[in-house]
């Protein structure tokens, strides 16, 4: 994965992508608005079992963001999304320290994918970069994708 050089940079490349609203105001550490879990997020619980509950109950303990964004090769949008999809549900689904899992696209920019991920902490990203959902989907869409920019942030305040 690439890292992006500062912030900064990336929110003015996001800018300049189909004019769009900056980086913090989609992301804001707040997730979007609208999402595939309406707002609830899995969480690990006292008990050690999954739960779904209200983020506003956890502000501040997700300790760890990651933003993607993802240029497709032109005509690549129709096979790459099914796989996109299928591995964010896989990693909210299957992964105790994937909290949130966001893919975004805009009908503006068709080649612009764009992933907003919250994890426990760094351990639970790099435990994800591992899984085998994931290194399944990193071969499949790796020839589709004709740049990425990572970045990441390890506080997360709400």
């Amino acid at each position: 994965m690439q890292q992006a050089k500062n912030v900064a940079a990336l929110r003015s490349d996001l800018l300049a992508i189909g004019g769009r609203q900056p980086l913090w105001h989609y992301a804001g550490f707040r997730g979007f608005g609208a999402s595939t879990n309406a707002g609830q997020h899995k969480i690990d619980v006292p008990d050690g079992g999954l739960a779904a509950v209200d983020r506003q109950e956890y502000k501040g303990k997700w300790m760890f963001a990651v933003c993607v964004v993802l240029r497709l090769k032109p005509g690549m949008k129709d096979a790459f999304m099914p796989l996109m999809t299928e591995n964010a549900k896989a990693s909210r689904e299957a992964e105790l320290n994937c909290h949130r899992f966001d893919v975004s696209t805009d009908s503006k920019d068709p080649d612009c994918v764009f992933l907003y991920e919250l994890y426990s902490d760094q351990a639970g990203f790099d435990a994800h970069l591992n899984t085998q959902h994931f290194l399944a989907f990193d071969a499949a869409t790796a020839p589709m994708v004709a740049d990425k920019t990572v970045v990441t942030w390890d506080t997360v305040h709400a």
